[in-house]
């Protein structure tokens, strides 16, 4: 899972850099990255790391909205957290796990997925919000988490604009 999660951040990274990738959907995935205000922020707190970062928000191919950390950037210490929704509104919703997507995190070189909820709050066409959660560690070499959570994860993100 942790490879995985590493692979996507260096495609996005390097399609990033590139005026297109050729394909219809990563364009479209990154225009949304690049519309993106610079003061889109998340900050979360886990294993007794506490982490600052740039944000971004995209809508994927499948309707699912993605929230990550170091996604455009690439800085970072390389702690990240990467949460998905199904939906953009106000109110308590659940971070998304479906066969698809799990919702990941990258503390301190370790891989763990994460199941919580998260409390939204639209403002216009930008999003802000908390979450809080359990998070499971992805042993090296395995494609499932633990059955016993390995410890809490609580954030916040804020000044992130909603893809259309």
């Amino acid at each position: 899972m942790k490879t995985i999660i590493l692979v996507l951040g260096l495609c996005l990274i390097n399609a990033a850099s590139y005026s297109q990738s050729g394909n219809a959907k990563m364009d479209a995935i990154l225009k949304q990255m690049r519309n993106q205000n610079s003061k889109g922020t998340i900050h979360f707190e886990t294993k007794g790391t506490s982490v600052t970062d740039n944000a971004t928000l995209i809508k994927d191919a499948k309707g699912i909205y993605v929230l990550g950390s170091s996604m455009l950037t690439g800085k970072g210490d390389g702690s990240q957290v990467h949460l998905f929704f199904a939906k953009m509104q106000s109110g308590t919703q659940p971070i998304s796990q479906n066969k698809d997507a799990n919702a990941t995190a990258i503390i301190n070189g370790t891989g763990y997925q994460i199941k919580g909820i998260a409390m939204l709050k639209v403002s216009g066409k930008t999003i802000g919000g908390t979450f809080t959660g359990l998070i499971y560690e992805i042993p090296n070499g395995k494609s499932k988490a633990n059955v016993v959570a390995s410890g809490k994860i609580s954030g916040s993100f804020k000044n992130l604009n909603i893809p259309q």
